[in-house]
């Protein structure tokens, strides 16, 4: 695939959440009797570079605009449902990041990024509403939440 509207794609799935350009290489190898059955027993890889764009739901909190992205790279690998993105890289006005995480129907997605200041910001959540905080604060949040389940 070389040079797919994102903003096209986005039109397409009633959201505008994406911007850009993108080309990608893809290999799939599946079988199943549902559509159910074929994400479970599906396994594949998604080679992708997007470029001259921006994330639309996603802010880097002190930033005021969406996250503008010159380039976004990586390979996404798929097993039982779920795509998993070890070692993306995404150029943007304010910084170099690391991207890594995952993406599945289930559990929506889960992904931390790590500017290359080392600050980092964990993402969650859905396309249509993405959550996204400091990963310290993450963390805290789900150490007093542990706390409090655990307290008589």
């Amino acid at each position: 695939m070389q040079d797919i509207s994102l903003a096209q794609v986005s039109t397409l799935m009633n959201n505008a959440w994406i911007a850009g350009t993108a080309d990608g290489k893809f290999s799939l190898e599946g079988a199943g009797d549902s559509f159910r059955e074929l994400l479970a027993r599906t396994e594949g890889k998604l080679q992708f570079a997007m470029r001259n764009g921006s994330l639309l739901h996603i802010e880097i909190p002190g930033s005021s605009v969406p996250l503008p992205v010159h380039r976004f790279a990586g390979e996404l690998h798929l097993k039982k449902g779920a795509w998993e993105l070890s070692a993306g890289r995404l150029e943007s006005r304010d910084g170099l990041y690391q991207v890594r995480g995952t993406v599945s129907p289930a559990s929506a997605f889960d992904f931390t990024l790590t500017r290359g200041d080392k600050q980092s910001w964990t993402l969650t959540g859905t396309l249509a509403k993405p959550h996204i905080a400091p990963a310290g604060h993450t963390e805290a949040k789900r150490t007093q939440a542990n706390a409090k389940a655990v307290k008589p």
